[in-house]
């Protein structure tokens, strides 16, 4: 099987629709595809209208991140049925504030302040922490 997990659409430097993108991956024998854009999940929220038979499309971002001057891109995946409008609009916060951020599995995004405000947390939670594009996300294990 073909499987191609990291690909973007007209949404971030991509070209194409993500019908158009979802048709063309068909066309290559790809069988399991995922739509991640710079920083944005409207592309993945677009696609949630289509009809995607003959293929396996997942949700997915790649995240933009700096660490020691040097740009990083995180790549991530959520489940179908998550609050894109949701995270759509989280995001758009963070890109016109950077700050810290939490991307928590299962996934919630918050605030670093609202983050530490929590008094406890579900054991066996992953945790991407970072500043908006001044620092690395760290992977933490809770």
């Amino acid at each position: 099987a073909l499987v191609d997990l990291h690909m973007h659409t007209k949404y971030s430097d991509g070209i194409l629709e993500p019908a158009e993108l979802i048709d063309l991956a068909k066309k290559n024998n790809v069988e399991i595809m995922s739509i991640n854009d710079h920083d944005t999940v409207r592309g993945v929220m677009n696609m949630l209208s289509l009809e995607c038979s003959g293929i396996t499309v997942l949700c997915g971002i790649e995240c933009s991140s700096r660490w020691d001057n040097v740009s990083m891109h995180i790549t991530g995946y959520f489940p179908r049925d998550t609050d894109f409008q949701e995270v759509q609009k989280k995001l758009q916060e963070t890109v016109a504030n950077p700050r810290y951020i939490v991307l928590s599995l299962p996934l919630s995004l918050e605030s670093r302040e609202e983050e530490d405000r929590r008094e406890s947390e579900e054991c066996g939670n992953a945790h991407f922490v970072g500043r908006g594009d001044a620092a690395l996300p760290k992977l933490l294990a809770v």
